[in-house]
């Protein structure tokens, strides 16, 4: 018999599974930034030009989980990615960063979003 869990429901009637989104968010980088709309993100910080550090509410069960971040509305001139750190991702965290396509710079984004797969 697999003892492995395949499927858990909690109390507000939401599955979670190391199969479905463990998080996701969408919010304004530029300016202060602002959370529009997220599930199971606990905060947003700005840590410099281009620089977003996502916490998680529940914490992923490692730092394993798989993340897709992404810019713009429509047509961007934008790359966004994983910032690379030491302390850039976490079972309780995840550090984005975006950069201008053409020359590279750091840039603030209007529009950033990312959606995170793993078991919390």
């Amino acid at each position: 018999t697999n003892n492995t869990k395949r499927l858990e429901l909690t109390h507000d009637g939401k599955g979670r599974s190391e199969f479905t989104i463990g998080a996701w968010i969408n919010f304004n980088g530029q300016g202060t930034v602002a959370i529009r709309d997220s599930h199971n993100i606990s905060s947003l910080s700005d840590g410099a030009t281009g620089d977003y550090l996502v916490y998680f509410d529940t914490d992923f069960a490692s730092a394993n989980h798989v993340g897709a971040v992404d810019t713009g509305m429509g047509v961007s001139v934008n790359a966004t990615t994983f910032r690379l750190s030491a302390s850039g991702i976490s079972a309780a965290q995840y550090r984005i960063a975006v950069r201008n396509t053409t020359n590279q710079a750091w840039v603030d984004e209007d529009y950033v979003t990312g959606m995170w797969v793993g078991p919390v």
